[in-house]
């Protein structure tokens, strides 16, 4: 115990403390959205910062709270090749339907298919490296259509449980 004396408990604890803060997750998402027949869509995200970003794209149902796809990925500093793949996520109106009826999900309901696109970015530790900076959007199109309908960009949001089942999402701008 003589080691620890030179340490106050105030600095001891946030020595104990520093891993857990360091992968504190930062939310972006979009506000629930509705979805036509026929549409596709495609959420993307680019790393805007110094560091590089890991970052977990998400499509969840939100009437059932199903997620309907999900992709992790590493997006690297601007300008430096990215080797994980694609950093954008893909799906169909037909896919967010069905994402209510798989075992284990709720029932899905009557009425419009609504749906959110997140981003979950891992931050770095907080002492020793600055925070990643993430931008990202959800293009909306038609089947078939290389034009987008619509481009929802992202906002921070606020997660109230860590597990992401129950959400709060930012204001529409």
């Amino acid at each position: 115990m003589q080691l620890l004396r030179p340490f106050s408990g105030g600095a001891l604890l946030a020595l104990v403390t520093a891993p857990a803060l360091a992968m504190i997750p930062m939310h972006l998402a979009s506000s629930p959205m509705p979805v036509g027949t026929g549409q596709e869509l495609t959420l993307c995200a680019a790393n805007v910062g110094r560091n590089n970003a890991r970052v977990t794209l998400t499509f969840v149902n939100v009437r059932t709270g199903a997620i309907v796809s999900e992709k992790s990925l590493l997006l690297p500093v601007p300008g430096v090749q990215a080797t994980s793949g694609d950093p954008c996520l893909s799906t169909t109106a037909e896919a967010i339907a069905a994402a209510g009826t798989q075992p284990g999900a709720a029932p899905p309901s009557s009425g419009q298919l609504l749906v959110v696109g997140t981003v979950t970015v891992q931050k770095g530790n907080p002492f020793f490296a600055r925070a990643p900076l993430v931008t990202a959007s959800i293009q909306v199109r038609n089947r078939g259509s290389e034009q987008a309908v619509e481009t929802i960009p992202l906002t921070p949001a606020n997660f109230v449980n860590p597990d992401g089942h129950k959400v709060s999402f930012a204001p529409a701008p």
